[in-house]
């Protein structure tokens, strides 16, 4: 799942994001003054991680390459919450960790192999080995109950059978800048009656996981709940989907495939052998516990993950951004940025902004945006004001500015001219 997360991947392009948009999200306040950011560095540790998370995932030297995954991962995976929007990836760095923490190695793994090569005797069944899977079950069930309380808790059932889901499937899909193909919103009873479903399987996930029978039953419903939010909110959570791996029982399967019983007895083990994966996984559960208890959302590197716990909006906030020209011309800057597989991020990156709307930011939030935008040299901006406005979210009126937008701040402009051009700069 490293190897394919996106966040890992872009994360050097936002090591690149300028000093005064940096919002540090609560827990990792203490990262502002020692945390070095910084593409080339945030290069380096790319690769780190590429090369530690290949090595763990073939089993090779598996508890030190899956140490050194988490802890770059728990680098590069901070650098994209530093836009404001906090991507709820945390598992990637807990279940390395905890990996790096057990004898993840001992089996189906290159490690494996080398150690029979060598004449060494097979693993017996051992609670070394159950503990760091029970723990992975315990982080995936409070991954879950926490924001189906919240939901109860702040809602109630207004959250499933009110307005609140049309308009958070409106407002994501112009986050998105997309449409699903089959409107669900036109069927407002199907609608509601997943939203039910949706509350109740996050509340009873913990239930259902410790019951051996319904276990099945819970992780099927799980990856029916991340298949529908990804084909009608485009949320897709598929940093989750391969880490219900964990929920097969595979020594089972194997032994049946041999045509044998599976082993019951389990063999003493010392606790020198458990305690690193009970200390590993016992705290990012009391950080579970304690971030969804206080519903911190925003947390990093444990949180409550989205509760979406707030009766929704038919309107969204957004900063419009107005230049005015050598020529006196005036236009609102096209914001394509806010679409796309990076919209939702930007769109956070943007609330970041809103929520402390100073003139450094704003300054600082125009010239990583101006980068972006086509060179007009012939009629440079002279003057940008900066407006907080609201847009609706139902489709035909999307981006819609509702209401009298607010002036936040002016920001003038020095022309540069040269021969046969014509620039602005700060």
């Amino acid at each position: 799942m490293l190897l394919g997360s996106a966040d890992v991947h872009q994360a050097p392009a936002w090591a690149g994001l300028s000093p005064a948009l940096r919002a540090f999200p609560p827990g990792a306040e203490w990262a502002a003054r020692w945390l070095p950011v910084s593409p080339t560095l945030a290069q380096v540790a790319y690769v780190i991680l590429l090369v530690s998370a290949a090595f763990a995932l073939v089993g090779l030297f598996a508890r030190t390459a899956a140490g050194v995954a988490a802890l770059t991962a728990l680098y590069l995976l901070t650098l994209p919450q530093l836009a404001g929007m906090v991507m709820h990836t945390h598992h990637l760095v807990w279940f390395p960790a905890l990996l790096a923490a057990s004898p993840c190695g001992d089996a189906l793994s290159v490690d494996a192999w080398w150690a029979r090569r060598r004449g060494l005797p097979a693993p017996e069944p051992s609670l070394v080995y159950g503990l760091p899977l029970r723990l992975v079950w315990a982080m995936v069930a409070l991954i879950y109950f926490f924001p189906g309380m919240w939901k109860w808790r702040t809602s109630g059932l207004d959250w499933a059978l009110g307005d609140n889901l049309v308009h958070l499937l409106h407002g994501k899909w112009l986050q998105q800048g997309w449409m699903p193909a089959l409107r669900i919103d036109l069927f407002p009873g199907l609608l509601r009656a997943g939203g039910l479903g949706v509350m109740a399987l996050e509340v009873a996930f913990p239930f259902l996981v410790a019951s051996g029978r319904l276990r099945p039953f819970a992780v099927a419903s799980a990856l029916l709940f991340h298949l529908a939010t990804e084909a009608f909110f485009r949320i897709g959570f598929s940093s989750l989907w391969l880490c219900y791996a964990a929920f097969v029982p595979w020594h089972a399967l194997v032994m049946r495939l041999r045509g044998r019983k599976a082993q019951e007895q389990v063999q003493p083990t010392r606790a020198a052998h458990w305690v690193p994966a009970a200390a590993v996984g016992g705290a990012v559960l009391v950080g579970q516990l304690a971030t969804g208890v206080l519903g911190l959302e925003r947390a990093w590197p444990v949180a409550c993950y989205p509760t979406f716990r707030h009766v929704a909006s038919s309107r969204l906030p957004v900063l419009l951004l107005e230049v005015e020209h050598a020529s006196g011309r005036r236009s609102l800057v096209p914001r394509e940025d806010l679409r796309g597989h990076e919209g939702q991020r930007r769109w956070g990156a943007m609330w970041a902004v809103l929520a402390a709307p100073s003139p450094q930011r704003l300054e600082a939030y125009w010239r990583e945006h101006a980068a972006r935008l086509p060179s007009t040299p012939s009629d440079a901006v002279r003057t940008v004001r900066f407006y907080r406005a609201h847009v609706t979210v139902a489709p035909g009126t999307q981006a819609t500015p509702s209401g009298a937008p607010v002036l936040l701040h002016t920001l003038e402009l020095t022309l540069h001219t040269g021969p046969g051009r014509v620039q602005s700069g700060p």
